[in-house]
């Protein structure tokens, strides 16, 4: 049974539990479109929202399964038969009990971890429904430069949410933009009694702290530069870079920065739908 099916039939009963004093595992389905300008650009990808009694983190499932194997195998000095296919790069870190948040995320090969401590003001409605067998109760909110309609199952009293959502009555079950261009929804849950080495591996790394004002500056000088890191890197290491596949043309140290170059740019013009438009003012 694959993880996704064996999430889907989880059954909990977590009411009058002492919820930080226990692990979960929360998984969600990210619907997302990375091109605004391109109806067909719609992904999907499964998401993992792991809690403990100090903090949540929220990254891809995609890239935790090769990340879990690529640990393993560099214990044999060995690497993955495969690429990591996952689509979303970055991670959001909560620290209880401030709530206090850092989205994990990169510029070319810069990471940082963008440190924010908004408190989403959330207007929770009378209207309700159901969703996976749960009862479910409608909230909104404007956050990042859009406007979001959640769905949050007060039965289950754990106040989190796919990335940055949190602060409602119970546990965001679905949570979509006006756009319809975001969309996180709930698969599964399970109560997790041991702690996972890759979620302790996240939880402790240490990017760059900076804040989105300075994240925001950031973006703008990549758009101009996009190779701007790699250059940097390569630039000032004193070494000499010429690359061959299969055969092929050697490819010296700015003819590989080139392609860089033009891999980003590509990036930058495709994947311009972000979650958080304000970021990327």
């Amino acid at each position: 049974m694959g993880i996704r099916k064996s999430f889907l039939i989880v059954i909990l009963t977590i009411l009058n539990l002492p919820i930080f004093a226990q692990n979960y595992r929360v998984m969600y389905n990210y619907h997302f479109k990375s091109d605004s300008t391109n109806i067909k650009s719609f992904h999907d990808e499964d998401m993992i929202l792991d809690i403990d009694e100090t903090g949540s983190v929220f990254y891809s499932l995609p890239a935790f399964q090769y990340d879990s194997l690529y640990i393993e195998k560099r214990k044999t000095n060995s690497f993955p038969e495969y690429s990591d296919t996952s689509k979303i790069k970055f991670f959001v870190k909560k620290m209880y009990p401030s709530y206090s948040l850092e989205l994990h995320t990169n510029l070319d090969i810069a990471e940082f971890a963008v440190k924010d401590s908004i408190k989403i003001k959330w207007s929770i409605l009378q209207e309700k429904d159901s969703l996976k067998g749960f009862s479910v109760q409608k909230a909104t909110a404007d956050f990042g430069g859009r406007f979001w309609t959640a769905w949050f199952c007060s039965k289950i009293p754990i106040p989190e949410g796919p990335y940055k959502f949190n602060g409602l009555p119970g546990l965001i079950l679905k949570i979509e933009d006006s756009t319809k261009s975001h969309l996180f929804t709930f698969i599964g849950l399970e109560k997790s009694k041991a702690r996972k080495e890759y979620f302790n591996s996240i939880k402790k790394k240490k990017n760059k702290v900076i804040d989105n004002f300075t994240f925001n500056k950031l973006w703008h000088e990549y758009k101009k530069d996009p190779a701007k890191s790699s250059k940097f890197l390569l630039l000032n290491s004193n070494t000499s870079f010429s690359v061959s596949f299969n055969g092929g043309p050697v490819r010296h140290t700015r003819e590989i920065l080139l392609d860089i170059e033009k891999e980003e740019i590509e990036k930058i013009k495709k994947d311009n739908n972000f979650i958080e438009l304000k970021l990327y003012e």
